[in-house]
This record gives structure tokens, C-alpha cells and sequence, in this order.
């Protein structure tokens, strides 16, 4: 598996079998954000790939939406980051 995504998605991607993957938001792709950049900026484009992330308002064939997609991937990513510091502090402060 890399990242968030199975292995046997990506083997479907580049064998050209998908046409589109459809997600519940962008983090469902990845929280690292160059890893779901390069999914959603680089191998799916290359693939003719539509990917739609309905709850993150993404699109790939409305530019519009794809312009707003990189910071989406950057604040998914400190989300993730700011909630294991908050989780570790917390064990530290109830185990004190």
C-alpha cells in the first residue's frame, strides 16, 4: 500500500481500467500531502482518471476546483499533525 491508497487501485489506474474514483472527501486519497498531490496532479491526469472528492468539492475536470485542491492537501495534512500532538499531550498531562 502506498499511503491511503491500495496498491491494486493504482495497478487498475495504470492499466487504464479506471476511468473515475469517486471519494467522500480528498483526505480518503491521503493526509500526506506531495503523496495525494502527485495521485491527483500527476498519475490521474496521465490516466485520463476523473477523481471526485464530493464533500471537498473537487473535481477533476472543473478547474476551478482544482486550483483550491493543493491547500486542501496541505490543511488535511496539519490536521493530522495537530491532532497526534494534541492526542500525545494529553496522555502525558494524564499520566502526570
Amino acid at each position: 500500500m502506498l499511503g491511503s491508497i491500495p496498491n491494486p487501485l493504482i495497478t487498475l489506474v495504470k492499466a487504464g481500467q479506471i476511468s473515475i474514483i469517486p471519494a467522500k472527501g480528498i483526505s480518503r486519497i491521503g493526509r500526506n500531502y506531495l503523496e495525494v498531490g502527485f495521485y491527483t496532479e500527476v498519475m490521474f491526469p496521465t490516466h485520463n482518471v476523473r477523481f471526485i472528492a464530493a464533500n471537498s468539492s473537487v473535481d477533476r475536470t472543473n478547474q476551478q476546483d482544482n486550483d483550491f485542491t493543493p491547500f486542501l492537501n496541505i490543511i488535511n495534512e496539519f490536521y493530522v499533525k495537530d491532532t497526534s500532538k494534541k492526542i500525545i499531550d494529553a496522555d502525558i498531562r494524564s499520566c502526570s
